[in-house]
């Protein structure tokens, strides 16, 4: 009976090992060791995080830069001749001049208007 119990007992063992060996192995194919190595030095990963958001950030930036130009464009070169939205961008562009905005035509290369808005009499 205990060479039975003894030989139970090592093909337990066996079976153990070789169930170890195969989850070394699929840890050692993961990369998990170089995680942890990872995740163990807190500068490097806030560092990383850093690049990957300013890149996110600066990948927003540009998108949607790029999707606000496509807008403008469309609006101007192509939703301004129909007659119903023509006529309410052309009162929108009457309401700006009659309240003080200043003209986008007069804008410089810069972007910058040649008039800055403010009433100069009052500031010195």
């Amino acid at each position: 009976m205990a060479k039975k119990n003894t030989k139970k007992m090592s093909d337990e063992i066996e079976a153990a090992e070789k169930a170890l060996n195969k989850a070394a192995r699929k840890i050692e194919k993961a990369g998990l060791r170089d995680y942890v190595n990872f995740l163990s030095s807190p500068w490097r990963v806030f560092g990383v995080n850093f690049l990957v958001g300013t890149a996110r950030g600066l990948g927003l930036i540009i998108g949607v830069s790029m999707v606000i130009a496509i807008v403008g464009y469309v609006i101007t070169k192509i939703l301004v001749d129909l007659p119903i939205v023509g006529e309410f961008f052309s009162s929108f562009y009457e309401f700006l001049k009659a309240n003080g905005f200043p003209d986008p035509g007069s804008m410089g290369s810069d972007g910058a208007s040649s008039t800055s808005g403010l009433d100069t009499s009052v500031v010195k």
